[in-house]
């Protein structure tokens, strides 16, 4: 109250809520409030990354499917090859990507070091892709998974009645092979058999 004026003025500055920690409770509250806003954000924005992958990755393999794209891989299954083959459209509609390494698996066939290219960047390349007829052993596999599935006395039945139905499959899904040749031998047909039966029980 006697104060110097001088003296008084500038303790009432320094006794101003100017200053934000010192400020009123609402102030405090907007402030709390942006820096929750501040703190969660990184969190959001992540959210949206993965939403937008997750969504381009479905684009991808559904122009993978339709042949709007084409995808070459290294075959690692059943038989690895170090030649990159132009992998099948049909292919990416139940495969398993393991998108970060760049691989992909399906029921019969799997790749790595998969590469994704758009055909309308080489148009003066052939990329259709080389269909060819799947190995002996594919054969084999599909044809012992197919007559399990669609034959529920098959399991049950002798080995060599088995072999018997498993060559007429073949022979039925291509008659141009000779179903008692290299590679659908007896024993290799009842090794296929037995390696079917011991993974199907061991799940």
């Amino acid at each position: 109250m006697y104060a110097n004026p001088k003296v008084k003025a500038d303790y009432e500055a320094i006794s101003s809520p100017a200053d934000p920690l010192i400020s009123p409770v609402s102030d405090v509250r907007e402030a709390l409030s942006r820096l929750a806003q501040a703190v969660s954000e990184p969190t959001r924005r992540k959210v949206r990354i993965d939403l937008a992958a997750e969504e381009m990755r479905r684009d991808l393999c559904d122009w993978l499917l339709h042949g709007d794209l084409y995808a070459y891989g290294f075959p690692a299954y059943p038989a690895s090859d170090r030649t990159p083959r132009r992998i099948a459209s049909e292919f990416w509609d139940d495969a398993t990507i393991e998108w970060e390494k760049g691989n992909a698996a399906g029921s019969d066939r799997a790749f790595q070091r998969i590469r994704i290219i758009d055909p309308q960047d080489s148009p003066g390349i052939d990329l259709k892709p080389k269909i060819g007829r799947p190995s002996r052993k594919v054969l084999i596999d599909k044809a012992i998974k197919e007559l399990n599935e669609s034959n529920p006395t098959f399991e049950g039945e002798y080995r060599k009645t088995q072999i018997r139905f498993i060559r007429e499959f073949i022979k039925a899904e291509y008659p141009e092979l000779d179903n008692f040749g290299k590679g659908f031998g007896n024993d290799t047909i009842r090794k296929k058999l037995t390696a079917y039966y011991k993974s199907k029980n061991s799940n």
